[in-house]
């Protein structure tokens, strides 16, 4: 057997249960909004525009923030590691360096 050929159908089947999931649910999907008479078509539409707002939220403030506390982040991993290397001696803080 070559290993090759083992990785592409591993792509193949990958993309075959993408497939299936895509029809079965579309169809699902299809069926609920017909049998409701279109008003599920609301409640998906009201789903898409609650995960817009949600993305653009993370766009405006969530990457900001995250960037913002990054230094404050690494200065308590360093202390974190510091404190694990260093239980058994005396001090319990690293001494601050501004």
């Amino acid at each position: 057997m070559d290993p090759g050929n083992k990785v592409q159908g591993r792509g193949r089947e990958t993309f075959l249960g993408f497939l299936l999931v895509l029809f079965m649910g579309g169809g699902f999907l299809l069926y609920l909004i017909v049998i409701s008479g279109g008003v599920f078509l609301y409640v998906i539409l009201a789903v898409v525009v609650i995960g817009f707002v949600g993305y653009l939220h993370y766009l405006l403030w969530g990457h900001s923030l995250t960037e913002e506390v990054a230094g404050e982040r690494e200065e308590e991993e360093a202390r974190q590691r510091w404190e694990e290397e260093n239980a058994g001696a005396g001090e319990t803080y690293p001494p601050r360096t501004e």
